[in-house]
């Protein structure tokens, strides 16, 4: 992820043999060939995002399943941290007609800072070890584990790709949209703070269209970013979407966290 020109032409930079001067002169190129997995977004004059990921042939395990639903997040500390508080998880479901859905958490540890990252890190574990199916279940275990914490704001959503439907329930000021195409639907959000004030929980659905994303971030990226301005980036890996978004509605007075996830694509 970087903060440069961008590229105007994606597709003459991927060619094999295009280099910028002074460098290796491998070129993205060659890059791409070798990954096992390689995505990239770019918009000019303000940054590009890119994805390489390489398996080791004598890795731990098998490879990923090419049918699981994709989801990645990434967080950062706020400027002079080292830790950060802003935490994200996410549980898979095999349904026995076939189906794979995915539940999904994005907690935002009150403040910043060890106590912060301690009580994202509180929610993190439990969320990972509930067996809870329903989003305002897994909150009100999350409720329960963090007393005597800072407390978190808090959302989580189960997206059901294959019914095409997501169930959410959140406490706090955590940013969630489902993204297709330009349009953008924001996900309903409680007031309070989990582990301390837990409002009258309610679930509510959101229908996911064919193609559509699932986005979940902390205040410490801007909501006030668009689809339409940044284009072709919601048909990228999850990881690149939440790097971009990241990189380009971040801010450094604040821990930051987002989360993505899609639809499998085969």
């Amino acid at each position: 992820l970087d903060s440069g020109p961008g590229m105007t032409d994606l597709g003459s930079a991927l060619t094999d043999g295009v280099s910028g001067s002074g460098t290796l002169g491998v070129g993205m190129g060659a890059i791409a060939r070798f990954a096992d997995v390689f995505d990239v977004h770019s918009l000019p004059g303000r940054g590009t995002a890119l994805l390489a990921r390489f398996w080791a042939e004598d890795g731990p395990g098998p490879l990923p399943d090419s049918d699981e639903p994709e989801v990645a997040g990434l967080t950062r500390p706020i400027s002079g941290e080292e830790v950060c508080g802003d935490t994200w998880a996410v549980r898979t479901e095999h349904g026995s007609d076939g189906t794979r859905a995915v539940t999904v958490m994005m907690c935002d540890g009150l403040g910043h800072g060890p106590l912060a990252a301690l009580a994202g890190e509180r929610a993190r574990a439990a969320f990972r070890a509930g067996a809870h199916r329903s989003p305002q279940d897994v909150v009100r275990a999350l409720h329960a584990e963090l007393r005597g914490s800072r407390g978190a704001a808090i959302t989580v959503a189960r997206a059901d790709f294959s019914r095409g439907v997501v169930e959410h329930c959140g406490v706090g000021n955590v940013s969630a949209f489902v993204v297709g195409g330009e349009k953008r639907d924001p996900l309903l959000s409680l007031p309070g703070l989990v582990g301390h004030q837990l409002p009258a929980l309610r679930p509510f659905r959101t229908a996911l269209e064919p193609g559509a994303v699932l986005v979940m971030h902390s205040d410490g990226l801007s909501d006030r970013w668009s689809p339409a301005d940044l284009p072709g980036l919601f048909t990228r890996q999850p990881t690149v979407v939440a790097a971009q978004l990241l990189g380009q509605a971040g801010v450094r007075r604040d821990d930051a966290g987002i989360v993505v996830a899609r639809a499998a694509r085969g």
